[in-house]
């Protein structure tokens, strides 16, 4: 019976799944225009992913992401100790920097909110943390909640596509975000060698108890 238990809570242990490091190898995100890939050329974060609770940790580095139209920036994204999940995304530090694009067509991208018939921005757009607030101002026009941390990265759920490549994404087709990760190797955990060579050694006595 104690040696079915212990084979019991090793088959347990060796069961659970370990964090990994993990190489963020796209972001895309998505509006009723279409998709758009990020450019994270400049982004120096290392990731860990743990593919058994679907959660991304950023372990180090500055998370940056850019978003353009041909050559004409829309937005950046900064982060710094990002974790991505299925719930509320959380981080040390998280910034939305507007880009030029918006004020060629009239619109604050990162406030998300359109420019009235003057064309400049009256609203106040402020950052505290990693919360973005809007008080709309003059003869703007608010088209939705800002670009926030929470708003714009929380939800994601993890989904396999071979070869290594496991992707964390809210996408809607016309709103949200894909982060697409490579990983290398999962690390097995111990017991699961510690199971294996208990096997191994139980074969083996029961050789030599046999002859």
């Amino acid at each position: 019976m104690k040696k079915t238990l212990a084979t019991i809570a090793l088959l347990g242990a060796a069961g659970a799944v370990q964090a990994a490091p993990a190489t963020l190898t796209g972001v895309t995100t998505y509006s009723p225009n279409g998709s758009t890939n990020l450019n994270i050329a400049g982004s120096t974060a290392t990731w860990d992913l743990d593919i058994g609770t679907g959660v991304a940790t950023q372990t180090g580095g500055n998370f940056s992401a850019k978003a353009s139209v041909g050559k004409t920036l829309l937005f950046t994204h900064t982060m710094t100790g990002g974790v991505l999940s299925s719930g509320t995304a959380t981080a040390s530090s998280w910034g939305c920097a507007e880009g030029i694009f918006g004020g060629i067509v009239g619109a604050h991208i990162c406030g998300n909110f359109t420019l009235g018939g003057n064309g400049t921005v009256d609203s106040i757009v402020g950052n505290s943390g990693t919360a973005v607030t809007v008080t709309i101002l003059g003869d703007d026009v608010a088209s939705g909640a800002p670009q926030s941390l929470a708003n714009s990265y929380s939800g994601l759920s993890l989904s396999n596509l071979g070869g290594g490549n496991w992707r964390l994404s809210n996408s809607t087709g016309t709103s949200g975000y894909d982060f697409n990760f490579n990983v290398a190797v999962v690390p097995v955990p111990a017991a699961v060698w510690l199971f294996g060579s208990a096997l191994g050694l139980m074969g083996v006595m029961r050789r030599r108890t046999a002859a």
